[in-house]
């Protein structure tokens, strides 16, 4: 049967950007080239510029396909969470652990954030705007409830969220160091789930003034 040719550039475009993606949170918009995309997505390099007319237009597709990821698995995880919406505190423990099951589930998120967050300039401001902005806006609310509630202490809210993201995130963006330091691998799910367990014990614990 044929294949319409519609749908045969949807799939090269997608097959494009998911190898982009891949690369980008490895290596970064800066280095990776067209040409390496295109070699591991098994095309020619024209193919690549036949989608996407330059590495910016791409990089953008493959943040785009990001947040999808990243929409769904929030859909995922709010659905296991029961109604908690009368306790700020409890909904802030909620979104802290629904972040280690993302960061499991949607590997390339933090990895974008570490690398963008350190290089910064327009990349990094595109992608707070069109991935990251609602999400840190609504932990940062739950956060200041908290504190106005006095149900924890009274540091920086933004303070609290970037220890309580960096904490979260690193983990599992150096997954390859902690396998071979301690011979764990932080992607699987005894293991996540035994870490996300320390991390909630010990840093909400911590900011808890009951």
């Amino acid at each position: 049967m044929n294949v319409p040719a519609k749908i045969k550039k949807d799939i090269a475009s997608q097959r494009i950007v998911d190898v982009a993606l891949d690369l980008f949170a490895t290596h970064g918009c800066g280095g990776v080239s067209t040409t390496r995309i295109a070699k591991a997505a098994g095309i020619s390099q024209p193919s690549i510029h036949y989608h996407y007319s330059t590495k910016e237009a791409l990089w953008k597709a493959a943040v785009d396909e990001l947040r999808r990821r990243v929409d769904v698995e929030t859909e995922a995880i709010a659905r296991e969470v029961p109604d908690i919406d009368q306790d700020p505190f409890i909904q802030l423990k909620a979104s802290y652990l629904g972040l280690h099951q993302m960061c499991v589930d949607v590997p390339e998120l933090g990895k974008i954030i570490f690398l963008e967050g350190q290089a910064g300039g327009a990349r990094l401001d595109w992608l707070m705007q069109h991935v990251f902005a609602d999400r840190y806006e609504q932990m940062l609310s739950q956060i200041i409830q908290c504190i106005e509630m006095g149900t924890i202490k009274k540091y920086r809210p933004h303070q609290i969220l970037m220890i309580l993201h960096g904490a979260a995130v690193t983990y599992y963006n150096i997954a390859p160091m902690v396998r071979s330091a301690f011979d764990r691998d932080p992607l699987k799910e005894e293991n996540w789930r035994e870490y996300a367990e320390a991390y909630m014990d010990i840093m909400f614990d911590g900011l808890a003034t009951r």
